[in-house]
């Protein structure tokens, strides 16, 4: 279940991992290598809907690598 903050829903690497049917390790390299956006959030990851989104879609990330 995404977390909400500020009308916007933040998944976890987890949920997107289970949503887009790959293993989290897969979600976590994406980020590493810019090709999914994700902001850092104490000690763990978080992904809006919108990049989730453009993942699937398959559009290439405007937002570089991920926000610490």
């Amino acid at each position: 279940m995404p977390t909400e903050i500020a009308g916007k829903k933040l998944y976890t690497l987890k949920e997107v991992a289970a949503g887009v049917g790959v293993h989290y390790q897969t979600v976590k390299g994406w980020v590493s290598d810019g090709t999914l956006h994700a902001n850092k959030m104490g000690k763990s990851y978080r992904v809006t809907e919108e990049e989730l989104n453009r993942l699937i879609e398959g559009e290439p990330s405007t937002n570089g690598s991920a926000s610490k």
